[in-house]
Parts: C-alpha cells; structure tokens; sequence
C-alpha cells in the first residue's frame, strides 16, 4: 500500500504539517483497495491518511461526503470526523490529489455467525438510515443508480472478447466459459427487465452508506466501535445497504472477507438464512418493508454481485487475469438467488 500511495516519508511528513498532530514519527500500512490508505504515527499517537480515489475528489462530493460525516457524528452514530487542519479545513489539497485524516479507529474485526455483532450491524444500518431520511447534506451529489445492470452488459462484452481472444479461463472449459457468460448476460437483462430506472428510483430512499461491509467496521465485543468510509454516501433507495448487509455480514465464504484483497472480498458466497433474520430484525426495529421493497430484494441482490465481480474485472484486475478472476463459481450466489426468490419475497423476517 506504501507504493500504492506514492509519498515517501519525507513528503509525508512535510504533508502531516497541515494538521496541528506533532511530528511525523512512522508508517505502516493502511487498507482499502479503492483510494490508498496508511497508517501515520505520530507525536500524538496513530492516525488514518487517506489519499482520496480521483474518482470521488470533485469538491461538491467532498462537501457533501464530510457534512453526512458530520452529521452522523452530531446524532451519536460511531463514526469518526476527519481531523481538522490547523486552518480548520477537513481535507488537504496538493496537485491534483486530496488527502484527508483521521484518528486511528481501534477495534476488533467482524466475527461471522456472531448473533451480537449481527445485531449490532443491523440496528446500526436502521439508525443510519432514520437519521438520513430527510437530511439535506452540503454540497451536491447528484450520483447516477447504484449497481446498473446496464452497466454490466459492456463488462459481459468485454469478457466475451478476451474469451474470443483465448485469454485463460484457468480450469474452466472454453465452452463452460461460454455458457457462464451468457448466463451472467441473462440475470443482467433480468434485473433490468424486472427493477428498470422508473421502479428503482421509486423505491424509500435515505442517504446510504453505500458499501455496507464488514471491511468498513469494526468492533468492540458486541457493539460497532466504528463505521468507516463514506465515500460512497448518496441519495439512493434504502435497499441498497440492506443487500449490502445481507452479502456480506450475512453470507458464509471458503475464505475470511479481506477488504484489501479483491479476490477475496468478492469471492462467491451462500447467505445463510438465520444470520440474515438476525441482522433484519433489529434494522425492522426503525424501517418497516414496503412490498415493493420485498418483492425488488432478490433482484438488486443479484446487481450487487454482478457489480461486485464484473466492475472489478474490468476496473481492478490486470487483462491476462481477468476471465481467471471472473469466472470460477460466478453464477453460485445466482443460482442460490433462483432457487430462493420467492422465499425471499414471502419471508416475514420478524417471525
């Protein structure tokens, strides 16, 4: 991550001077596999500095992202301001970067299955959630649908091609290759056929996280100690972070969720029923289903994982690897999808 973030120590402790946080003492490395991170030890103890990704850097973002941040703090959320400069700005310019920082977050990692700790996601989200319904941030942000499924359709393409090419598949057979790319192509036009733009954006809407993961958490015993990374924060339907939630808290996997590894923190999964009653309950305590939202659950259930596999092949990993990547146990959480749509739809979660 060090090289990731291109500052040496020297320029980072000549950067450290824009924050009233004693001398730069040390490094070590941070998290995040979209905007580079590191850990900065200082006279005044350890602290977050983040290098934001230039794809979130417009100054109307950061105005907004920084005043949900403020108002999440105001409310009691357990969030973490960014630390103000010794002008009391809450982030530094330099060239065409944007760099923010942050007191360093203890606590513990995510425990799967651990029912406190699901419960504690899941009235977290709920809290998040009502206190954003109606709040009007600074700034603009004016984002565009979460996970498109038209959006994967040049990914899909752009597969098909590497495939058409002869790029690896690895133990994957060309023609099950095929197979699983048209696949993923019909669950993309499904979703779109089945949630288009007018249906989606008439769904509740608050201002979500936006990438609701336990990555982005971390714990003390059984409460959230901290929520992190609010680069995503946005206007969108509440769903979003809810199928969040119910992928990645709720979800069992082969391998621990790495949120600096993107194999592993898109590796396929199989949600398990209970842990996901455990986290929607106490999110039921302050938001209530509207059958709409029920019956569009599956659906943006399945965008999420194809956003998740198809946008990091195509943005993240590197042109030999890509069908490597993308395909092994791809359409698993999809076919899970299939055959549980209409328990999902049906389920009455507080029962």
């Amino acid at each position: 991550m060090l090289n990731e973030f291109l500052l040496s120590d020297d320029e980072i402790a000549e950067l450290l001077k824009a924050w009233p946080v004693g001398d730069f003492l040390s490094t070590r490395p941070g998290a995040g596999p979209a905007s580079p991170a590191i850990i900065v030890v200082t006279e005044q103890g350890k602290f977050f500095l983040k290098q934001r990704n230039p794809r979130y850097c417009d100054p109307g973002q950061l105005a907004y992202d920084h005043s949900v941040i403020k108002h999440l703090a105001d409310e009691g959320l357990p969030v973490i301001p960014p630390v103000l400069t010794s002008e009391g700005g809450r982030w530094v310019s330099q060239g065409e970067r944007i760099y923010e920082l942050y007191q360093y977050g203890a606590g513990e990692q995510f425990t799967p299955g651990s029912v406190a700790q699901l419960t504690a996601a899941g009235e977290l989200l709920g809290r998040l959630q009502h206190v954003t319904a109606d709040f009007a941030p600074d700034g603009y942000k004016p984002w565009p649908r979460f996970f498109n499924p038209a959006d994967r359709l040049p990914e899909i393409a752009e597969a098909r091609e590497l495939l058409a090419e002869g790029g690896s598949t690895g133990e994957i057979l060309p023609e099950e290759a095929k197979g699983l790319l048209d696949y993923l192509e019909e669950q993309a036009r499904g979703v779109r056929q089945r949630v288009p733009d007018e249906r989606y954006w008439s769904l509740p809407q608050v201002i979500v996280h936006g990438d609701y993961h336990p990555g982005n958490f971390k714990f003390a015993g059984d409460r959230v100690a901290g929520i992190f990374d609010f680069d995503w924060v946005a206007r969108q339907p509440r769903l979003v972070d809810v199928v969040d939630g119910l992928i990645f808290f709720c979800s069992r996997r082969p391998q621990p969720l790495d949120p600096n590894d993107i194999w592993r923190l898109t590796q396929a999964f199989d949600p398990d029923w209970e842990w996901m009653r455990t986290f929607v309950r106490p999110y039921l305590e302050t938001n209530e289903f509207t059958d709409e939202e029920q019956q569009c659950l599956p659906s943006l259930m399945r965008a999420r994982w194809l956003y998740s596999r198809l946008d990091a092949m195509h943005r993240k990993i590197p042109r030999e690897d890509k069908l490597v990547y993308l395909l092994p146990q791809v359409d698993r959480p999809l076919r899970w999808l299939e055959e549980n749509t209409p328990r999902l739809v049906n389920t009455q979660w507080c029962r």
